[in-house]
């Protein structure tokens, strides 16, 4: 039977191009949304120039920051991650150093007052300049030394929130920090501390090497340069990591500053002919290498590298007995 000619019907055709527009709408809206929600997070890196806690007489408060001028908001939950602690808005606070804590002030940003040296009975009226200091001036030291301490870099995942605002997940904080890197050439094992790259066998010459270990986990420190916090540290904030240890061997092994108020890290220990137990502490000797990690501070007169990361190159079973 032939076909017979039949017009369209517009109206059906009419109706079915609305839809087909509304379905369009509709899922170029679920898209809009999905690329709203799925939106990559923002990455800041920059100085840390101020610091706010929401309520300072509660410790479960979240804060504020600002890296290079720009706010971010800290919400209570987010911990904040130093090199080897990690604390809340207020332990920022509560963990700095006595004469912050003092003044209410952090001390990690370049306007707080308690961070510029002072002299005091405990410094003999000597005071730290340019001149007298005998640093190696190179590469892995800063090139112009100062009595300032580095600044604190912040670096931060962030969000934004509906109202434009930056939201932290996450907060990590260090020093601007230098490297010092080369042969120890003495270990003073009555205060704890090494010389790097000094003159070798001498207390004298290239930096002053201590490791910020306010619980004495791999050293013990008394004397030139200490810091007010546990342990000779000058900020417990910027302490090494005990597990897995920052301060170490090459192979892994925990290494200690020899110091003869401590019986478990003798120069005598070296080298290591016995089987190691993975928890052994080795002791650094007199011609190990080493490359550090950390900031220069100014205290009693002396300025002093304080290391939260400290790699030994040397072999444990390496040195002379």
């Amino acid at each position: 039977m032939p076909m017979c000619y039949q017009p369209p019907r517009t109206g059906n055709v009419s109706l079915r191009l609305s839809g087909a527009v509304i379905m369009l709408m509709a899922l170029t809206s679920m898209i809009s949304n999905a690329g709203a929600q799925t939106a990559a997070p923002l990455k800041l890196n920059g100085t840390l120039t101020a610091v706010r806690i929401d309520d300072p007489a509660d410790p479960a408060s979240g804060g504020r920051i600002a890296i290079d001028g720009q706010a971010v908001i800290v919400p209570a939950p987010v911990p904040i991650e130093f090199p080897g602690d990690t604390v809340s808005v207020a332990g920022l606070f509560e963990r700095a150093p006595a004469a912050c804590r003092a003044q209410g002030e952090s001390g990690l940003v370049p306007g707080d007052r308690c961070r510029k040296p002072v002299r005091s009975a405990k410094d003999n009226g000597r005071v730290w300049t340019v001149d007298a200091d005998d640093t190696p001036r190179s590469p892995e030291y800063d090139a112009v030394p100062t009595d300032t301490p580095p600044p604190t870099t912040a670096r931060v995942v962030a969000m934004r929130d509906g109202a434009g605002r930056l939201v932290a997940s996450k907060v990590t904080l260090t020093r601007a920090d230098t490297s010092v890197s080369g042969a120890v050439t003495f270990v003073n094992p009555l205060e704890g501390y090494l010389r790097v790259n000094g003159a070798f066998g001498l207390d004298a010459g290239g930096a002053v090497l201590r490791i910020n270990d306010p619980e004495a986990r791999q050293s013990v420190q008394i004397g030139r340069g200490c810091g007010d916090e546990g342990n000779c540290s000058p900020d417990a904030r910027f302490r090494i990591n005990a597990a897995p240890p920052s301060v170490r061997f090459q192979a892994g092994y925990a290494a200690c500053v020899p110091s003869q108020m401590n019986g478990a890290c003798l120069p005598e220990l070296r080298p290591v002919r016995t089987y190691l137990d993975a928890n052994a502490v080795i002791p650094i000797v007199k011609g190990d290498h080493v490359t550090a990690r950390g900031g220069f501070e100014v205290r009693d007169g002396s300025r002093i590298f304080w290391a939260h990361t400290l790699i030994v190159q040397s072999s444990p079973n390496s040195g002379r007995p």
